[in-house]
């Protein structure tokens, strides 16, 4: 028998005791692997059961008003409105038709709506009040165009400019037809109208009179670009025509999602929404205010030449701001405070346009509300109906002007 080596006995094990195997080990590293795969899991769940939470909370105390009284809009709030019983059913339906559509050459426009205050045809043309046809004379027709506030942000369809227009001249010239159409959208600047025009024109769709009411969209777009006659957000568009290059529509979408989240908003990304930052002035901004109104007159004056080719009379108007009113109300001035980096840029701009732009068809109604002491604005360019009234009053003698010197036959055919 032989002896054991004394290296070996040393190593042998008490009784009882063996050596684990390599399954053994498999199995423990397993139940290891697994266990902290549910403390992870749990770990996620329990954030993200806190972030839907801080969420929900979040989103009250960003918006407290709109879960307790269904209040889609700030501006329903408006002392110009003084509690008028629609305007909460307008804005509901006023956030739920504005939705756009990609439209050629003029980037986009409403989609269809049916409503009680907002309509909307196939073509993206909000509906106007116009007097029933007595087919008695063939109607004059007039086309008005501009931004949203042409288009009625803040009004129901018989109360946008373009239907007090149409119902003033109604009265004061009763037994003449006109018909106003109002291709006004939301955000354009004179160079889409003009584009809008132009393919009407195309169409053979050709007016008698066509009036411009511009001005906001205008100076702000170039505020914000840096570079007159560009469309609002162009940036936008820029980003999404590139929005499948180096996986750029991950990217989006998840930046998207974080900036509409309300614990974004409270942690301070969206502290400054609807408050308009602004450098501070200098010549760089002083020449910029000189080279929009230069880009107005210059498209202007393109129109004037659409006119006089297709026979029909052209008016520009130049809109009243919140800045351009003195004796504001506190609600009013609470407006202004919010866009009050935007002050300097558009005051200058609108004495530009007073002293550089003067034409018998050009009018400025930037002081329409300069004497005024009653609440007309419900956010910095948008206006109260009573507003709107106001404006269609200063507007309606100069399209009566212009009516009385044209005559549908004058219009080319085959146009």
């Amino acid at each position: 028998m032989k002896t054991p080596r004394p290296e070996l006995a040393a190593r042998r094990l008490p009784v009882g005791i063996a050596l684990p195997n390599a399954g053994t080990h498999a199995r423990t590293l397993l139940r290891a692997v697994a266990a902290a795969l549910r403390t992870a899991w749990l770990l996620v769940g329990i954030t993200l059961a806190a972030l839907v939470a801080a969420e929900l909370i979040g989103a009250h105390w960003v918006s407290p008003d709109a879960d307790a009284q269904g209040i889609l809009d700030p501006r329903a709030r408006a002392d110009g409105y003084a509690g008028a019983p629609w305007v909460d059913t307008y804005f509901r339906e006023f956030a739920a038709a504005n939705h756009v559509e990609w439209r050629p050459y003029v980037y986009w426009r409403r989609k269809p709506f049916a409503g009680r205050y907002i309509n909307i045809d196939g073509r993206g043309v909000r509906r106007t009040w116009n007097p029933a046809p007595d087919g008695s004379t063939p109607a004059k027709r007039v086309f008005v165009f501009g931004g949203s506030t042409m288009w009625g942000t803040g009004a129901r369809d018989d109360h946008t400019i373009a239907s007090e227009i149409s119902r003033t001249l109604a009265t004061q010239r009763p037994g003449e037809a006109v018909e106003v159409t109002n291709f006004a959208e939301g955000g354009y600047v004179l160079t889409q109208e003009v584009v809008a025009l132009l393919r009407e024109l195309q169409q053979g769709n050709v007016p008698d009179l066509v009036i411009f009411f511009d001005g906001v969209n205008d100076v702000f777009a170039t505020f914000q670009s840096g570079a007159p006659g560009t469309p609002q957000n162009e940036m936008n568009r820029v980003r999404e025509f590139n929005i499948d290059v180096d996986d750029r529509i991950y990217r989006e979408a998840a930046a998207r999602f974080v900036k509409q989240s309300a614990l974004y908003a409270l942690a301070g990304g969206a502290a400054a929404k609807g408050v308009m930052w602004a450098p501070p002035w200098s010549a760089s901004m002083e020449e910029l205010g000189d080279r929009t109104v230069d880009f107005y007159a210059s498209t202007i004056d393109l129109v004037r030449r659409l006119a006089a080719a297709y026979h029909f009379r052209v008016l520009f108007y130049w809109q009243p701001v919140i800045f351009t009113k003195p004796h504001l109300t506190p609600y009013e001035q609470a407006e202004a405070d919010k866009q009050s980096g935007l002050a300097d840029f558009f005051t200058s701009v609108y004495g530009k346009i007073r002293q550089r732009v003067s034409a018998p068809d050009v009018h400025h109604l930037g002081d329409l509300f300069a004497e005024a002491s009653a609440p007309y604005f419900v956010d910095f360019c948008h206006l109260t109906e009573q507003g709107n009234e106001q404006l269609a009053a200063a507007m309606a003698p100069d399209a009566a002007a212009a009516l009385d010197a044209t005559a549908p036959a004058a219009h080319p055919t085959g146009r």
